[in-house]
């Protein structure tokens, strides 16, 4: 298996030629579109940050994947994730998810940051995350989303971390000890300057018609995992 790096070529789409890679890193660039993914069956991590994706389509054959970072991008539900049912660590940092949907099925989920979004109805965001009873490391910080911390102590009992901060000792199931295993990738620090241009990028491409004309995508550079 081997690792695949688009990172920072300014691709507008993906022409994916290896279906045997394990790790595709096409963080940094102008894709809105991951339909080609559907023949990577061999994923276990993907790093599509910092792009213009509004849609996750074409995941259904992905069932091997661990670590999935969508952070700053531009999409409005997480609904297309649900055949990632390995996944333990997902990033969705920064987008306009107004709900989280289709994450129940993930039983291995142990760390989610869904900061700086759009929820807004506590309920209904955190209410199915009690079914994700690994889940130890969870990030709300930016949601318009009041009194959220109560109700996730309340109804998360495997939580250790909610932003960063320990959970108060009432959570009988905490278990911070393990939390080191299960965030594997090194976090992002915030980019607040860099969020913003991306906000204007994403509400600009919302306008853009479909026929505008692609870059052509360079190709990427491969090597075998030793």
């Amino acid at each position: 298996m081997s690792i695949l790096n688009f990172s920072r070529q300014n691709l507008k789409e993906l022409e994916l030629e290896d279906e045997d890679a394990a790790y595709l890193n096409a963080s940094n660039n102008l894709i809105a579109s991951t339909w080609g993914i559907h023949l990577m069956v061999n994923l276990r991590e993907v790093d599509f940050s910092y792009n213009l994706i509004r849609q996750i389509e074409g995941w259904g054959y992905l069932s091997q994947l661990e670590i999935i970072d969508m952070s700053h991008n531009c999409l409005a539900s997480t609904f297309g994730l649900r055949s990632c049912i390995k996944v333990h660590t997902l990033l969705l940092r920064g987008n306009f998810l107004r709900g989280i949907e289709g994450l129940e099925g993930m039983k291995e989920l142990k760390y989610l940051d869904v900061s700086h979004n759009q929820l807004n109805d506590v309920f209904a965001s955190i209410r199915p995350l009690s079914l994700n009873a690994k889940l130890q490391s969870l990030f709300l910080e930016g949601n318009p989303l009041p009194a959220y911390r109560q109700y996730c102590y309340s109804m998360l009992q495997s939580l250790a971390l909610l932003d960063g901060v320990p959970t108060p000792p009432s959570n009988a199931n905490n278990k911070p000890g393990s939390l080191r295993s299960c965030y594997s990738i090194k976090k992002r620090p915030v980019q607040e300057k860099g969020s913003k241009v991306l906000t204007q990028r994403c509400r600009s491409a919302f306008s853009t018609s479909r026929n505008q004309e692609f870059y052509e995508p360079r190709h990427a550079t491969s090597r075998k995992i030793i």
